[in-house]
């Protein structure tokens, strides 16, 4: 009886309820298409519904036919379905449901941590090259002038140049008495010390800011402070012959300058604690290569 029923209501709306029924069907797939994808899932329920239900009115439209009972049979199978992708849509996706190590994580960090070394070491590798170059130039220039001062205060020409000429001798830094004559082999008292000691030099008395010259054409070749003789110049005469000058002040030369005989060098200054009951004087000491001599030999 129902089966006649069926037929009887299929051969009276025929063609539109196919129609009708195809459209939902097709409509159908594509939501259950949509959805397995993820493409749909923004779309809400309502908007589906409302799909369903323009469907609905453009269908009635054209058929100008009552068809509430198709209209309930087909939201029935649309909830059916709807049910049926609420549960596809609540399954975890691939990304969700495959566990990601740990590990991964820190691996991927070492690799870029060592990546990152890689180029440090690189860019580093690039730019160690420039700072050892101006490293050398700056060594190279160091000792270039190095050479140079070694050149022109020691062995250079200036020093090599110079003669000394025994005969004419050397003139008196200084006008004073002597107050402690140049005594190699023997002993002399020394006031200050209390106690008698050779004196490689001329101990020759001076007040206190009065002006040394030069006693003979020179090159200075050293100025330095010692604690015995105070501030000194030490100048190279010619024919590995030097003097020294010391219990100096206020210095007006410098080194690696050319000296002419009579030439200010500087003041006598304060003596030092080793010759306090001396006073004040020029400390006057003569080498030839390195040995001393008598100063007394080659004064005027």
């Amino acid at each position: 009886m129902r089966k006649r029923n069926m037929k009887d209501w299929l051969k009276g709306k025929g063609f539109y309820i196919s129609l009708m029924v195809g459209a939902i069907c097709v409509v159908a797939i594509a939501a259950v298409c949509l959805d397995s994808f993820g493409i749909n899932k923004s779309m809400s329920d309502e908007d589906k519904r409302n799909n369903i239900a323009r469907l609905d009115g453009e269908n009635q439209d054209d058929s100008i036919i009552d068809n509430s009972d198709v209209e309930k049979n087909a939201r029935d199978f649309y909830d059916r379905i709807s049910g049926e992708n609420d549960n596809s849509s609540n399954m975890p996706t691939q990304a969700e449901a495959t566990p990601v190590p740990e590990d991964a994580t820190d691996t991927a960090s070492v690799d870029g941590n060592k990546e990152d070394g890689k180029k440090d070491k690189k860019s580093d590798s690039k730019k160690t090259p420039k700072k050892s170059k101006k490293n050398e130039e700056n060594k190279d220039s160091k000792s270039d002038t190095s050479d140079k001062k070694v050149t022109v205060m020691k062995t250079g020409e200036k020093v090599n140049s110079l003669k000394f000429d025994q005969e004419a001798g050397i003139s008196w830094p200084v006008t004073g008495d002597i107050l402690m004559k140049y005594s190699a082999g023997n002993t002399v008292y020394h006031k200050t010390l209390g106690q008698y000691k050779s004196n490689p030099a001329l101990v020759i008395s001076a007040s206190e800011g009065a002006n040394v010259s030069s006693a003979v054409d020179s090159v200075v070749t050293e100025i330095g402070k010692n604690e015995e003789i105070g501030n000194y110049i030490e100048t190279s005469i010619g024919d590995g012959y030097k003097i020294i000058y010391g219990q100096l002040d206020n210095i007006q030369v410098k080194k690696g300058a050319t000296l002419k005989e009579g030439e200010l060098i500087g003041a006598i200054a304060a003596p030092t604690k080793y010759y306090i009951e001396e006073g004040s004087n020029l400390y006057m000491k003569m080498t030839c290569d390195n040995e001393p001599v008598d100063p007394m030999i080659f004064l005027k």
